[in-house]
Order: C-alpha cells, then structure tokens, then sequence
C-alpha cells in the first residue's frame, strides 16, 4: 500500500461552492488530471499525466462531506463506512505501537535493563 502524507492543502470556499485540493509525499504544484474515484463525494485523484504518478486529490463540495462525517462521529455510526475506516486505521496504528513497545521491552530485557 503506498504511504500517503498530506502535505499541501487550499480549501477554497466560495457562496456557494468548495474545493480542497491536497498535494502528497512533498509533491511540488504540477500538471495533473483528474480521475475521479468517488463520484458520490465528487473525489479525484491528482494524476501527472507524463509519470502516471498519483500527485494529490481534490474533493468538490469538501463541506458537504465534512458535514456529513461529522454527523456520523457524532451519532456514532460505526456503520458509516468512513467511521469504520476510521476506527480500523487507528487500531493498526494502536497495533503497530504495541508491537514496538513489546520490541523495545524485549530487547531491554536481553540487556538486563
């Protein structure tokens, strides 16, 4: 799974419209196209269309989707697909950690630490 860093992010706002552009891994602002992946929250991916690289992403009407995430942490809803991506995210997070602690005891037991 490739490792992503959001390092960039505009939300531009307007009356009545939004759009949050994000760019990854410390990719510089470049030619990208859009490919959309997820036409219900109007997601696409940012493409370098000579590398074929995947730069960025930009959600259209980004409130809308906020909006609706945060109702669903509210409630609770770990149902919501993106809640439960959430919860999973973190629990391998909570894993790796764990992981590492019982490394590092380990290791200062051999050494009588």
């Amino acid at each position: 799974m490739a490792k992503v860093t959001i390092t960039y992010v505009d939300h531009y706002h307007q009356d009545d419209f939004d759009e949050l552009n994000l760019r990854i891994n410390d990719e510089p602002a470049q030619p990208a196209s859009g490919e959309l992946v997820d036409d219900e929250h109007n997601a696409f991916l940012k493409v370098n269309p000579d590398t074929k690289k995947v730069v960025g992403a930009t959600v259209v009407y980004a409130d809308d989707w906020f909006a609706e995430l945060a109702d669903a942490f509210q409630k609770g809803d770990v149902n919501h697909p993106d809640v439960k991506f959430f919860l999973e995210q973190k629990i391998k997070e909570w894993i790796t950690e764990r992981e590492k602690r019982e490394q590092t005891e380990q290791v200062m037991a051999m050494e009588g630490v």
